[in-house]
Parts: structure tokens; sequence; C-alpha cells
């Protein structure tokens, strides 16, 4: 196969391959909307405490800090970072996030006080005027005991979203319906969406990725907004596919929590069968939605 032409390299991404992979691509690209303006919902990203090791907790602290107060279950989150996602998967994160936002009332939690203050000196915000080393977080307007994103938009955490990690290998997208929060490293769409869980989740998708996305070491993806923006959505008139498309999103959720629960070997080796099946309907369901041909179904296969 061919490179394609330097001329097809773009700001978006490095769009390498062969030219049929190039055609192909371009074809793909002007189809639909792209996922930025498909459901008018913002992409937004995870929260940057400044000192995970201070507002990160696991299940003992968390369990802890509500039996000495609790008031401390109103803002410990159930929490999940981008190793916790994995495609169709139903998250189990076992972290917890201590979310203090911009102007709490911290002396109403005094349990979350006492344990963050231990972190104090890490957490105090530099001074503006402050000259040399500085052993706490970056300047801004946050008191110590805050994080230090203002996080304007945490509510929207607690909306059905379609949550992605920043890096990933292969497209790993999951519907959260159980209002977690996120690290930095994910960024979510608030959509309770299963068409486009289905869509995010497709060889299709996956090959657009693998053309527009910056790459790190592995191979893995670099799927931050400016990317993920662009993908082309089809929206499909046949609604006979559409629902089609749905109910194996269903499926395979399903499967994946029966999964998660399995332990004898037989079960397993039987639900990976089902999911392998599953996910190859849904791949020849969307080959439909995008109206590609048999070669070009190949392309895709690679």
């Amino acid at each position: 196969k061919t490179l394609s032409n330097q001329s097809a390299l773009d700001d978006n991404g490095w769009n390498l391959g062969s030219e049929e992979d190039q055609e192909l691509l371009n074809k793909l690209q002007k189809m639909g909307v792209p996922l930025g303006t498909y459901l008018k919902e913002k992409i937004y990203r995870g929260v940057l405490t400044g000192f995970n090791e201070a507002f990160v907790i696991n299940e003992e602290v968390k369990n802890r800090l509500i039996n000495e107060d609790i008031n401390s279950t109103e803002i410990i989150k159930s929490f999940l970072s981008g190793r916790d996602i994995k495609r169709f998967k139903k998250p189990l994160g076992n972290q917890y996030l201590i979310f203090t936002k911009r102007g709490i009332n911290i002396e109403r939690y005094p349990a979350i006080k006492e344990y963050l203050s231990q972190f104090k000196e890490q957490l105090k915000p530099k001074p503006r005027d402050w000259k040399g080393d500085w052993n706490g977080r970056k300047h801004g307007s946050y008191q110590w005991y805050e994080i230090q994103d203002s996080v304007d938009y945490y509510k929207e955490f607690e909306r059905p979203k379609i949550v992605w990690p920043e890096n990933s290998f292969p497209n790993n997208f999951i519907l959260d319906e159980e209002k977690f929060y996120l690290n930095k490293t994910c960024f979510f769409l608030p959509a309770n969406d299963k068409y486009l869980l289905g869509l995010l989740n497709s060889r299709v998708i996956y090959f657009i990725l693998d053309k527009i996305c910056g790459k790190i070491r592995g191979g893995y993806f670099t799927m931050a907004k400016q990317y993920l923006c662009t993908l082309p959505i089809v929206s499909t008139r046949d609604k006979h596919l559409y629902n089609a498309i749905i109910k194996l999103v269903e499926t395979m959720l399903q499967l994946e929590i029966e999964k998660q629960a399995a332990t004898m070997p037989e079960q397993l080796e039987q639900l990976e069968q089902r999911i392998a099946y599953t996910d190859r309907q849904i791949n020849e369901k969307i080959y439909e939605v995008y109206g590609l041909g048999e070669e070009e179904r190949k392309i895709v296969e690679g």
C-alpha cells in the first residue's frame, strides 16, 4: 500500500494510510454532522483537583469520614479515572472524590476539613507575588480545602453521560447512568443515547479515529476534544435499523454486566462468544447506516 499524499495531511491529525483509506475517510467525513453539534451538548473534561493524594480516597477512608460525620455523604462522589473505562462495560470504580467545590462552607463538613488539614501545606495556592519554590498548588482564587478547578459544570456529572478516556485503544466508550465524577484523564458528553454509543464503539469510528487522532506510545489514540468534535455522526431515518442498533447495544451492555459477574470458565467462554457475535451485528448495522459497500467494509476491517 502507498502512503497518502503529504497534501492530505492537516492540523486535525496524521491521515496516513493507503489511497483507498484516504478516499474512504474523505467520504465518511462528509457524512452526517460532527459530534460536536449532533446533540447540541458540550463536551466536558473531568476534574483537576491539583492534588489527588488529598481529594481522591478509597472505600475505607470514605466510610470513616461518613461515620465521623453524616454530612460527608453530600460531597463524597463516586470517581472514575481513564483506566476504569472499558468499551461497553459498566464502570466499577473503587475510588471516591472529596468534591469541595469553590465557595463551599467547609465548616459544615468537620470530618472532611480535619482529614484535608493533614495535606494543608501541599494544598495552599501559591501567592501571586511569591518568588522561588512553592510546596503547594499553583496560583488561583481557590481556598486550600477546595479543588483547584472551578468546575462550574459540575451538575453535568449527575446526568447520564457517554464517557471516554483521553488516551484509549481501541475506541472505549461507556454509558454512565450512576452519576460518577471523572478525573482529568476523561471526557464526557451528557447524553443517554445508546444509538450514539453503538456508533462511537463501532469499527467505522475506530477507522476514523485511527486516521485523525494523535497517538502516543503503544498506538493509543489521543482522543482529545478537538478530534472527537469532528467525528461524523449519521442519524438514520430507518426506524427499524435505528431500533435494531439500540436493542443490540442494550444486549451488549447486559452481556458485559453478566460477564463481570461470571465466575465459571464455561460461563465466561459462552459470554465472550455472545459478546463477539453481538459486536459483529452492531458493526453490520452501522455499515448500513453509513452506506458502506462490501469493498469499503473490507477497508474498515483492515
